[in-house]
């Protein structure tokens, strides 16, 4: 296989035969070339399509059962059945979420707002109603840790740019993508003020992430969450650790040297006719 064609890769991508070099230097290319990015998209819904139990066991059925020709008909006829276009869309949804390349800051994670319900969460509703573990205040020492990359991870925003701008009530979502298990907490902090957490949240409890995953604030099928105030510059922040180390926020010196640091900015304005 020559890696400098990136359209032999193609073909083992759905597959999951690539490695993570390989795997980076076919996102460049087609981050390059619109012919090689739509072919990508393409292959992107059949690996997302194998990696659900019941297409997968679909296949080892056929295999055990039928000569190569009929596994591709019964494959496709699959999917041609109305309860199975669920799926489908789903992982056209998905793919279309590859990843938007910004220059020396490395992959970043594009986001699609939720158009399964309109917007009905505030952003400060998305926190768990539990008490967290550690007093909220403690959460700021956070955002004095440098920004790093030990491990691969993304941070994203339904609106491109390296500062998107909101109004106070419009609809937004992030989301984070991580490669390997680990925990995790996202916030969101304006200025010097409070910091909100976003994750964990009230719909997934845990800081641990089975990976490679990517999740979104609020989840699929939860609809999007609207911008809360005060207007000022947002900064997101997404702290990651290996599974076996506990995310302590009262003391991040005891694990700072184990984490990877991720940050995003936004900026809230004030709604119209404020």
């Amino acid at each position: 296989m020559n890696p400098q064609n990136p359209r032999d890769l193609l073909g083992s991508y759905a597959l999951g035969g690539l490695t993570d070099e390989e795997k980076e230097s076919l996102f460049q290319a087609a981050l390059r070339d619109q012919s090689l990015f739509d072919e990508l998209v393409r292959e992107e819904r059949v690996r997302l399509a194998l990696l659900d139990p019941d297409n997968r066991a679909l296949l080892d059925r056929a295999m055990r059962q039928e000569p190569e020709p009929a596994i591709a008909e019964k494959f496709a006829a699959w999917f041609r059945q109305p309860r199975h276009f669920g799926l489908l869309a789903v992982a056209a949804a998905l793919a279309v979420t590859i990843f938007v390349w910004t220059g020396s800051l490395g992959t970043r994670l594009a986001v699609p707002l939720d158009p399964t319900r309109a917007p009905a969460l505030s952003m400060l509703s998305v926190q768990s109603s539990e008490a967290p573990e550690v007093p909220q205040h403690d959460f700021a020492q956070l955002f004095q840790l440098s920004p790093k990359r030990r491990v691969a991870v993304r941070l994203g925003l339904n609106k491109p740019g390296n500062t998107p701008e909101y109004r106070i009530g419009e609809p937004i979502r992030i989301g984070l993508s991580i490669e390997s298990d680990a925990n995790c907490v996202l916030l969101d902090r304006e200025g010097d003020l409070s910091v909100v957490r976003l994750f964990p949240n009230k719909f997934m409890s845990s800081t641990l992430v089975r990976g490679p995953q990517t999740l979104f604030v609020p989840p699929a099928g939860q609809g999007n969450m609207t911008v809360a105030g005060p207007p000022g510059l947002h900064e997101l922040r997404l702290v990651v650790v290996p599974p076996d180390v506990t995310l302590d926020a009262s003391a991040p010196a005891s694990w700072a040297d184990k984490a990877s640091v991720v940050t995003r900015t936004y900026r809230v304005l004030a709604a119209p006719g404020q």
